[in-house]
């Protein structure tokens, strides 16, 4: 009769975080080590095997796609386990860390494992199935996913989600309805979505990066984010750009390339940080201005253009300014 295995295990170096997704999933980035342990009913040949023998030591092969979702096999290194109360010839360690050749893989992991009783039978379980199909069946209740690559710069930032907005004791557009004004000093808040998860992820906005946080609309996937700015904006007298400077998923592959730069958010919105007063030479446009009074005589002088008036009647200056204002002030008589 030949062996079988009594218990599997799986373990990962990786100090990334896990998918909500797939909580049974150990994520594994180039570096990290994957570890299969398992056990059998009954002795088998080890590692440390001689001559004929030597091919008979446990075997085990891990298998996924790689980035051009073709399948790579790699062979792990099989050792007898050092636990304390490991029993001899039953418990096993398997180890594969991954490389190089290894990049730019996303793929979820299958495995062979093979092995040899000391009477020469043998037993292969070809994948994952074979292990919850055998009789008894083993409880697989974890396995690893492969990701060597980081996340995508022209699609991580789902564009379609982005609101921008700021604080400003005004509270006023421009004229167009969708630029808001501000002021260097003024709080602005940016919320998008990314289109994977994240550990974390940076925000250039106005000039400044800032780390984002966790929108209080997510619900667990570590999608939805906002970040708010917090030091005066280097970016003035200008619509304030925004765009992702840097970011990490879960397996711990950070991006360094940048998002494309936006100044609108989804719908159509902009923040002007505008850091210049008024130019007083060129605010009244003097073209517009017209000035009257009231007077119960209503007469002009010899020349036309002079309203003699009462030190009491009202006089009024209409005018147009070359630039939209919140508040006026003007000297007048």
């Amino acid at each position: 009769k030949a062996p079988d295995l009594s218990e599997i295990s799986f373990e990962t170096d990786n100090d990334g975080m896990t998918d909500s997704t797939r909580p049974t999933i150990l994520l594994s980035k180039e570096g990290d080590t994957l570890t299969l342990r398992f056990q059998t009913n009954e002795e088998v040949i080890d590692e440390q095997a001689v001559g004929l023998n030597r091919e008979r030591s446990p075997k085990v092969t891990f298998k996924y796609l790689n980035e051009n979702d073709e399948e790579v096999q790699r062979e792990a290194i099989v050792i007898s386990s050092n636990e304390v109360n490991a029993i001899e010839n039953r418990w096993f360690v398997a180890t594969y860390t991954l490389d190089g050749t290894d990049s730019g893989t996303e793929s979820d992991v299958d495995y062979e494992i093979e092995i040899h009783d000391r009477s020469g039978n043998i037993k292969t379980f070809a994948n994952i199935a074979s292990l919850e199909n055998s009789n008894p069946s083993i409880t697989v209740s974890n396995t690893f996913r492969v990701d060597t690559q980081a996340p995508n710069s022209s699609t991580i930032f789902d564009t379609t989600t982005t609101s921008i907005s700021r604080v400003n004791s005004l509270d006023l557009k421009d004229v167009t309805g969708i630029i808001y004004p501000t002021l260097v000093s003024d709080p602005i808040t940016l919320e998008f979505s990314t289109s994977e998860p994240l550990s974390s992820v940076s925000v250039s906005l106005a000039g400044n990066v800032y780390d984002a946080q966790l929108s209080s609309s997510d619900t667990g996937d570590r999608t939805e984010w906002t970040v708010t700015s917090d030091s005066d904006h280097m970016d003035t007298d200008q619509t304030a750009e925004f765009y992702l400077y840097s970011y990490t998923d879960l397996a711990g592959n950070t991006q360094d390339m940048s998002t494309t730069p936006l100044t609108q958010d989804n719908s159509g919105y902009s923040v002007l940080v505008d850091d210049s007063a008024p130019d007083s030479t060129s605010i009244l446009d003097t073209t517009t201005t017209s000035i009257s009074r009231v007077n119960s005589l209503d007469l002009t002088d010899v020349t036309g253009n002079i309203y003699p008036t009462l030190v009491s009647d009202p006089i009024t200056l209409e005018f147009s300014t070359s630039e939209p204002l919140s508040s006026v002030s003007v000297s007048l008589a």
